[in-house]
């Protein structure tokens, strides 16, 4: 599957300023009396009377939501879950770093490649993992805002990094000593094994993607000349042969819903789209004399309990391609997301209608 790209993870901090930070830590490591806490991969740490957990890890493309926008990002993203947990008698602040421009050990937690079970920890000098930072839209169940934890609270958050180098099998995910009571930074070890990315569900022909009430399903394609009516011209068809895809709304909510077909947006506008594996095909739009048969124009009212039928028409697909994903926005239909649909192609050549031949 490809996704369509439209906003973009930008990488944080610099390698020249995170040594600087750990040559820091580890003079006052040197001076001071404080080791840090190394937990063995699974295992929680405590520090400070704080308690430090990590979850489970995925690797995913990212979709995100917020308010009505939908944001896709195309390179996939490792997802660290951490719960922090305030085992002392005083409260503890947590304050998620999630937007930090510039990653320090002192401050924001790092994930670098495991030296090894001999080797000295934290190391004198370490690559880490770049972090993403999430430009757009808002991943769900990541904490945004400061939190005060009282003896025997606990919050999860998520952390998003680039994915480990190729051949990685361990991590050191570094907390750093300002989310608890202590000036060293607390280490857990994780287990590492490259896995599949996870993206956002992809529906099959006639399958039905629900949003919030309102169901989207493809339930046909086909290969065709499409018959068209100009207003000037009369009747017709399309010169070329088009590929047709056929869907119905329907509406399982209580309150009517306004569908905005959008067939003859302009560029940038929101629409369908329809992707093979060498990339984007291309919508087809007729000029604004000229309708194709069936094709709803105008917005439409779906009412509560009732369903819709329409379909949207692209360019042939090449030879090729086998395997085709639709990519059609709820926005359309007053909803937020992005229904997929896998879908089968066999490249066919159609008759022409006896009024192209005639023509000819």
């Amino acid at each position: 599957m490809q996704l369509h790209h439209t906003a973009g993870i930008n990488r944080q901090g610099t390698k020249t300023l995170l040594m600087v930070a750990c040559a820091s830590l580890l003079l006052a490591l040197s001076t001071g009396c404080e080791q840090p806490v190394v937990a063995a991969s699974g295992a929680p740490a405590v520090a400070g009377g704080v308690k430090f957990e990590l979850g489970t890890y995925e690797v995913r493309y990212l979709e995100l939501h917020e308010g009505d926008q939908s944001y896709e990002y195309a390179k996939p993203v490792l997802i660290v879950p951490i719960t922090i947990t305030n085992e002392g008698e005083g409260a503890v602040s947590y304050n998620p770093t999630h937007d930090a421009p510039q990653m320090a050990e002192t401050s924001t937690p790092l994930l670098y490649p495991d030296p090894g079970a001999e080797a000295k920890l934290p190391p004198a000098q370490k690559t880490p993992i770049q972090g993403a930072l999430i430009s757009k839209g808002k991943l769900s169940k990541q904490v945004r805002d400061p939190v005060s934890l009282a003896k025997g609270d606990s919050v999860t958050d998520l952390y998003t990094f680039e994915l480990p180098p190729e051949g990685t099998s361990s991590l050191i995910f570094s907390v750093p000593p300002a989310w608890h009571r202590g000036e060293a930074p607390t280490l857990l070890r994780l287990s590492y094994q490259p896995v599949k990315p996870k993206g956002p569900k992809v529906f099959a022909l006639g399958e039905g993607a629900e949003f919030s009430g309102v169901t989207f399903s493809v339930t046909s394609v086909d290969t065709l000349y499409v018959k068209t009516k100009d207003t000037a011209q009369g009747e017709g068809f399309s010169t070329n042969p088009l590929f047709k895809v056929s869907y119905k709304i329907e509406n399982g909510g209580d309150d009517a819903v306004s569908y905005d077909p959008n067939h003859r947006a302009v560029a940038g506008a929101s629409g369908a789209r329809l992707f093979s594996g060498d990339g984007p095909v291309k919508r087809v739009q007729f000029g604004p004399t000229t309708s194709a048969d069936g094709q709803l124009d105008g917005k439409q009212e779906i009412a509560a309990g009732k369903s819709i039928e329409d379909y949207v028409l692209f360019q042939q697909p090449d030879k090729d391609a086998s395997e085709l994903t639709l990519e059609f926005p709820a926005t359309l239909f007053e909803r937020v997301g992005t229904a997929r649909v896998r879908i089968e192609h066999e490249h066919k050549t159609p008759e022409k209608p006896k009024e192209l031949e005639k023509k000819k």
